[in-house]
């Protein structure tokens, strides 16, 4: 066999077996040529998800007091909560009167929710209060209330469907330096309002308000 022969019996060899690993016995491609499933990853679980700044709040329609951004407050939303943020304000000392200061009610919330949330004059507390879609309040419903050191409290909304966590000193923080509280709290199923303490030990109190979307 000379040089030529010997090519051209090496590319015959070449080319069967490429055949052989692309071709069946009866001559049809041997991969699978059935469309590949797309496996859509399981949905966000409440709160995880991107973090935005309270004002994001007020830029979908909702009501954020000026003390809330000055405190530096954010929410976690996935988009796929079925109870979304709709107001977020602060007091101070338990005050539901506004005076004009950085963490004192802005009239709106008083004007809207003091009605609705009697009782609430704890000063350096956490409120919740839960709504269906038709507005009506929702007692039973189970918020939780978390910190950045580990604790992890549940309380359920009472007959007017608010439910309340106190925070203490050792929470303090100091928004001025960028700092954020270490506490955070949602129903069940909402978006989390994180990012509360008490700002340099001041008597203040966060108020979220929370919609049946």
């Amino acid at each position: 066999m000379n040089t030529l022969e010997t090519i051209a019996e090496i590319e015959r060899l070449l080319a069967g077996l490429k055949q052989a690993l692309t071709a069946g016995q009866d001559g049809t491609p041997t991969h699978d040529t059935q469309p590949i499933e797309i496996v859509n990853p399981e949905p966000t679980t409440p709160g995880n998800g991107p973090v935005f700044g309270a004002q994001g709040i007020a830029e979908r329609g909702g009501l954020v007091s000026n003390g809330a951004i000055k405190l530096g407050l954010e929410y976690v939303s996935s988009g796929n909560e079925t109870l979304q943020l709709i107001a977020i304000w602060t007091t101070e000392f338990g005050s539901w009167e506004p005076h004009g200061g950085d963490y004192d009610i802005p009239q709106w919330a008083r004007d809207k929710y003091l009605s609705r949330m009697p009782l609430t004059g704890g000063d350096h507390h956490m409120y919740a209060l839960v709504l269906g879609n038709d507005g009506a309040q929702l007692s039973g419903k189970r918020v939780k209330f978390e910190s950045r050191d580990g604790q992890s409290l549940e309380k359920t909304t009472n007959s007017r469907g608010f439910a309340e966590q106190e925070v203490y000193g050792s929470s303090s923080f100091v928004p001025e330096r960028g700092e954020h509280g270490g506490w955070s709290f949602a129903p069940v199923g909402g978006e989390t309002l994180k990012g509360f303490g008490m700002p340099s030990k001041r008597h203040v109190s966060v108020f979220g308000v929370w919609k049946e979307r």
